[in-house]
């Protein structure tokens, strides 16, 4: 049997690559399941509207490790623009170092 209803989102990764051709944002998403999965979310200014792929499920263990981690979101240390966040809230790194 194939469940209607998805496996609650727990967290969510917002990140931008940016070249010469232009930039790109990508949506990233876990599940309490441990399904990971990504789409493209823009391309520039332009808003895409692209299907979740999956890429991979965590292992029973990792899950477990991710559920144990009471840390919250932190900010990314490369000086990208990534977001993080529970659910569809998220916090982006500019705003968690108070930029």
């Amino acid at each position: 049997m194939v469940a209607l209803i998805p496996a609650k989102l727990i967290a969510r990764v917002i990140s931008r690559t940016s070249s010469d051709l232009g930039e790109l944002t990508w949506g990233w998403a876990l599940r309490a399941d441990g399904r990971i999965s990504y789409q493209l979310t823009a391309i520039g200014r332009h808003q895409e509207r692209n299907p979740w792929k999956p890429v991979t499920r965590l292992p029973a263990t990792q899950m477990q490790a991710v559920r144990r981690d009471r840390a919250g979101p932190k900010p990314c240390s490369t000086g990208s623009h990534a977001s993080v966040g529970t659910g569809s809230a998220g916090m982006t790194a500019e705003s968690a170092l108070g930029a």
